[in-house]
């Protein structure tokens, strides 16, 4: 059986736990109360009755933040090599330890992409201070430098 522990104050479902009803009613706290049989999805009990809310979802933290910049920084990379037919940033930039007819390119991506990664990671030590407002990823994305790549 499921039952939903919910505050009495607010009516938000605070757990859903399984089990008989003699035994739920030994994790119900002051303040709460139980209601058996809630359907899934199920947010509040209003009026005796199970109610679905939209759910607010929380700001997302720092970290979260910066690692979704990180992902957009990794995804801008691999679209620049890809757009020279590399199929990741890797295969680019790996062609600058070899003499041949992709050396060139491979040390300018790999240029770029250390330049993109320094500038990012200086941003982010900014925002991390206080100094700068959190961006967005895309708009972080948009202050990097343009790939250049060489004639080859």
């Amino acid at each position: 059986m499921k039952v939903a522990i919910y505050s009495i104050e607010t009516g938000k479902i605070k757990m859903f736990v399984s089990g008989p009803a003699s035994q739920v009613a030994c994790d119900v706290q002051a303040g709460e109360e139980f209601f058996l049989n809630c359907p899934e999805g199920a947010t509040h009990i209003i009026d005796g009755k199970p109610e679905t809310r939209e759910r607010v979802k929380p700001f997302p933290t720092l970290e979260e933040i910066l690692r979704e910049i990180n992902r957009a920084l990794e995804r801008h990379s691999e679209k620049v090599a890809q757009s020279r037919r590399y199929d990741s940033p890797l295969t680019c930039a790996l062609r600058a330890g070899y003499p041949g007819p992709f050396q060139a390119e491979g040390v300018a991506f790999g240029t770029w992409m250390d330049n993109c990664n320094a500038y990012v990671y200086a941003e982010m030590a900014k925002v991390s201070s206080g100094e700068r407002a959190v961006p967005r990823p895309e708009e972080v994305i948009s202050e990097l430098p343009p790939m250049v790549w060489p004639d080859v």
